[in-house]
């Protein structure tokens, strides 16, 4: 008896052999017992995988780290032995014909613990062992590497041993000495910030009296000018100041032009303009400057280290201003103006109260503010006392001040040089003090991201679990108050049973912190919105860990490799239990991973939603996921090479995943062609390989110094060439061809599980069975071999790659040609294709076989089976 079995899809993708005796799991339908270099469809079938196209040799081992400006700027770095180099769009970045390469600091030894973030054109990079940097990019052939300029902190407590040392310094700024009551400084705080905190007196001073001035006659000149615009002929007026009064004429210097009273806007170049412009005449125009009296003696000046207020009172009259003193231009800068009517002395109090003032703010920084007199004369009002004479107050207000200075040199462990950054409010020798927490004593910062518009740093050698935000909107800024604003830095450590490194922040609502022991969410707690310094909320997710390898972000999952590098786990919100839970991806193929440990891995969008990851033996492995459909496939992509690295960026239509391989004594960069195939002659199915194309037919093929002495094979215009040995960098064909694609080639093998469906009198599994015939629905396909497979001894897989000798002798291939003209290429096909097996009675497994440099889409098998009672 004979029955018809069909198996429409292999999105299960490999299935460990301890699950051959699970035909009751769903996913066993549309498993396989193997998938060597065919990529599963998330739509259920599988088409072999595209080749490896060289880009150009490595430098040397290295990392591959993806750069993402926009889709249509995408950059993959190599990064190796104090060295960076670029590769956009498939090809290296090049100058005057040599690689483009940027010197940095990181030996080879250190790349693999190199953690990277990136905004925009800025890629910031830190490692526990090295000074966090940025890599900003100027354009292609111009990035520079600077140091990560932080200020402000972050600081650290100094600890119960250390509670009595005192430190003074000898001077507010500039460069100034630390000295220490006992040893304290080491060489590797050089570089490093540190802070001393000393408590400032509230500080007030007062001025009262008269500060006059009186406007003085001068003139200003009218003058115009014609100037061409179009074809049109305009006239510009101005005014201009004759040499001898032009010191009258100051910016901001009040001027009456009969009744109008206007303000001088700026002078340069001998002409002067005025807001708002007087009525403009040609020739001389008389004027009235105000000018005002030495006023120096009335000036009054405190220097605010946080608050300060001002506040007039009594009876006055006049101009008064209330100006700051810019550090970077040395000047003194208008900030307010206080105005009130004059009266003279001893008028009666039916002219009215004089204007008063009260005002305040704070500042950042110690900052130099003072009260200036433009004019100002005090009264006292016929029937007041002389206490209601007018007068002006200004105060700094008492206050906690941090000077912020970095360490330029160690002299010894009770003395040291530092550069103020934040001027000290005193020198005396304080208890006060704190040294900053990153630096080549405590270790630097080795993982980074961003959240909420805060730049995340985190895990020191010192501090392995504890994270740092900049301030909000300012990624270089991580310093604090006193006050506790809710947008400035936020710290804090994760406090557990274990010492588990902190190793990656993902941002996927909350913050997700990944450690080598758990998994923590960092939020705002119930109250939501913005994370501050007063409503932090860390809570512990999980305990699996996370392996050093950063994770991935898909949708609103996302992906990371379990601590020990054994295990592939999502991980999203799940609303039931309000926390972040997920499920293990590897459950159904452990075979890919026991023994073994996943040093390197990418995902690709585009086209099939899959994640390329890297074992520690060189073999890459796929994953096809989409959570929302089930889909969790897994394949292995075996080539003749050891892979080391990968990396995948977006591009148009098809992401573009590079690879770092080792084949034989080198190190290359090869980039997986997308797959978008029409006709055999465009597939490019060879690894390691190029393209050359032709106006005219051409044998000899060059460019393959990368492969001398390979044995290559070629596809030439649609046809396939095998047994090529690459000499002087070329290989020659049999025959021209327009267009040959020449490289290493590949199989791809997919093997079917034993077959299980229910019978009438119990099981399949277990009981021989003969499969006559199979019919394989393809598409777009050429090169396909389909037949029985090699019965096996209990649940024994063929290691591979490829078959064995035995097993090709079992296979029958799809016919080549059909109906093409003579000279024609064989055409691919899209349609079923029946095979007559020659097959005893066993598991009913089939066998598909890609070998040559061909593409070949499986889309279902339907297999005639006869059975046995």
């Amino acid at each position: 008896m004979s029955i018809h079995t069909i198996q429409t899809s292999f999105a299960s993708g490999e299935i460990s052999p301890s699950l051959f005796g699970r035909p009751d799991l769903a996913k066993y339908g549309s498993g396989l017992r193997r998938c060597e270099n065919f990529v599963i469809h998330p739509h259920g079938g599988i088409s072999k995988r595209s080749g490896m196209r060289f880009v150009a040799r490595a430098k040397g081992r290295c990392r591959l780290v993806e750069f993402e400006y926009n889709l249509g700027q995408t950059y993959v770095l190599e990064f190796g032995d104090r060295y960076v180099r670029f590769y956009r769009d498939g090809a290296q970045i090049q100058v005057s014909g040599a690689p483009y390469e940027v010197a940095t600091p990181y030996a080879g030894a250190d790349i693999d613990g190199l953690s990277f973030t990136q905004s925009a054109d800025v890629l910031y990079i830190v490692h526990k062992s090295y000074r966090p940097k940025e890599l900003y990019r100027v354009n292609d052939t111009n990035w520079v590497l600077a140091d990560f300029a932080f200020r402000d902190g972050p600081f650290r407590p100094h600890g119960t041993d250390q509670e009595d040392i005192a430190v003074g310094l000898s001077g507010k700024t500039g460069t100034v000495t630390l000295t220490a009551s006992a040893p304290l400084f080491k060489a590797g705080h050089a570089g490093g910030l540190f802070s001393v905190v000393h408590h400032v007196d509230e500080v007030t001073v007062s001025t009262s009296g008269d500060a006059g001035g009186a406007y003085v006659s001068s003139y200003v000149v009218g003058g115009s000018e014609d100037y061409e615009s179009g074809e049109q002929t305009h006239t510009r007026r101005f005014f201009t100041v004759p040499a001898s009064e032009a010191s009258k004429f100051t910016a901001g210097r009040r001027v009456k032009f009969g009744e109008t009273l206007t303000e001088v806007a700026s002078v340069s170049g001998g002409r002067v303009t005025f807001k708002p412009a007087p009525a403009w005449s040609a020739g001389t125009i008389s004027c009235a400057v105000f000018m005002p009296s030495s006023a120096d003696d009335w000036s009054r000046e405190v220097t605010a280290f946080k608050g300060w207020r001002v506040e007039s009172g009594g009876f006055w009259g006049g101009t008064v201003v209330l100006e700051y003193w810019d550090e970077d231009e040395s000047v003194w800068v208008k900030y307010k103006t206080y105005r009130s009517e004059v009266y003279a002395e001893g008028t009666t109090s039916s002219c009215g109260n004089a204007k008063n003032y009260s005002d305040q703010d704070t500042v950042d920084t110690p900052t130099r503010i003072r009260v200036r007199a433009e004019s100002f004369r005090s009264f006292v009002p016929e029937g007041n006392s002389e206490e209601d004479r007018g007068y002006f107050q200004l105060s700094a207000n008492a206050a906690e001040h941090r000077a912020v200075l970095r360490i330029t040199a160690v002299y010894s462990p009770t003395s040291a040089s530092a550069l103020v950054l934040t001027e000290a409010a005193a020198t005396k020798a304080t208890v006060n003090w704190e040294e900053g927490a990153w630096s080549d004593v405590n270790g630097w910062p080795s993982s980074a991201g961003f959240y909420q518009e805060r730049l995340v740093m985190g895990a020191t050698r010192e501090q392995p679990q504890s994270w740092w935000m900049s301030r909000s909107g300012d990624y270089y800024d991580f310093g604090t108050s006193f006050e506790v604003l809710d947008d400035e830095a936020v710290s804090g450590s994760l406090v557990s049973r274990k010492m588990f490194d902190l190793k990656y922040f993902v941002s996927l609502g909350d913050l997700l912190i990944m450690t080598s022991g758990g998994e923590w969410k960092l939020s705002s707690g119930a109250a939501g919105g913005a994370v501050t310094p007063t409503n932090v909320d860390v809570g512990l997710q999980g305990n699996r860990g996370c392996a050093d390898i950063e994770p991935v972000v898909i949708g609103n999952m996302i992906l990371f490799v379990q601590s020990r590098g054994l295990r592939i786990r999502d991980l999203g919100y799940e609303y039931a239990s309000d926390s972040y839970t997920g499920s293990d991806l590897t459950v159904l193929a452990r075979h890919l991973f026991e023994g073994h440990e996943i040093v390197d891995w990418a995902f690709a969008l585009e086209p099939d939603s899959m994640a390329w990851l890297v074992r520690e033996d060189g073999l890459l492995i796929g994953l096809t996921y989409i959570r929302e459909h089930e889909v969790v496939a897994w394949a292995r992509y075996p080539t003749d090479g050891v892979v080391e690295r990968v990396a995948s960026v977006i591009s148009r239509g098809a992401d573009l995943v590079y690879l770092c391989v080792r084949r034989g004594g080198e190190r290359f960069i090869e980039v997986m062609e997308p797959r978008s195939v029409e006709s055999a002659a465009e597939a490019f199915m060879v690894d390691a390989g190029v393209t050359q194309r032709f106006s005219t037919e051409t044998a000899v093929i060059a460019g393959l110094e990368h492969l001398n002495g390979r044995t290559v094979c070629a596809l030439a215009d649609g046809d396939v060439i095998e047994g090529l040995v690459v000499e002087d960098g070329h290989v020659t064909l049999p025959y021209g061809a327009r267009a040959a694609h020449v490289g290493l080639p590949y199989a791809a093998v997919a093997e079917t599980l034993d077959l299980a469906y229910a019978r009438q009198d119990g099981t399949q599994l277990t009981r021989r069975s003969r499969v006559a015939s199979v019919t394989a629905r393809v598409e777009k396909t050429r090169g396909l071999f389909v037949g029985s497979a090699l019965r096996s001894a209990g649940n024994e897989v063929f290691a591979g790659p490829g078959i064995p000798d035995s097993q090709f002798a079992l296979l029958s291939e799809v016919p080549e040609r059909s109906d093409e003209e003579a000279g024609e290429s064989t055409r691919l096909f899209s349609s079923d294709h029946l095979f007559y097996l020659s097959s005893g009675f066993d598991e009913g497994r089939v066998v598909m076989y890609a070998p040559y440099p061909l593409p070949c889409s499986v889309l279902a098998l339907v297999a005639e089976v006869e059975t046995v009672s």
